[in-house]
């Protein structure tokens, strides 16, 4: 069974979605009410990629429910050669708990998907009320005819 993990913490820096993310998936809130945020994924603790988006409220009530969220990430590998290290942490580094230690340091913004990345999937969705499920449409950011749905739970 493959189990996937994401790890995020806020990250108040608007580069976390760069102008060339925002080309393919669109900021359409206000600057004041998005929360920037980056982290790593895990996919059966053998694979980590790196993750850098934003959620934003949604401000049109949705029925009787209020509290929906959109986010909006990208999950990808960067090209060593272009964006620098690629070195994965696992979180279990020493070091400043308000920190990502786990986080690889790395040149950015990047300014060509096709040579900063070896892969790079883009994810829009809706964060229901209550903060536990999230789902919505992936797309490959370089191959863009390759998109679906995609449905996280138990967040």
């Amino acid at each position: 069974m493959c189990m996937q993990s994401l790890q995020i913490k806020p990250h108040p820096d608007p580069t976390n979605w760069p102008a060339l993310f925002d080309e393919i998936i669109s900021i359409l809130g206000t600057s004041a009410d998005r929360v920037y945020f980056r982290g790593i994924q895990g996919i059966n603790e053998d694979s980590t990629n790196l993750i850098r988006g934003f959620i934003e409220p949604i401000m049109q009530q949705q029925g009787e429910f209020s509290g929906w969220k959109r986010i909006c990430f990208a999950i990808y590998k960067p090209n060593s050669m272009n964006l620098g290290s690629t070195e994965s942490f696992t979180g279990e580094e020493a070091g400043d708990a308000d920190e990502i230690p786990w986080f690889s340091n790395e040149f950015w913004p990047p300014y060509v998907l096709q040579s900063d990345f070896s892969s790079i999937n883009g994810y829009e969705g809706v964060l229901l009320p209550g903060g536990r499920i999230m789902m919505g449409r992936f797309v490959d950011m370089i191959q863009t005819s390759d998109r679906g749905p995609f449905i996280f739970w138990d967040l």
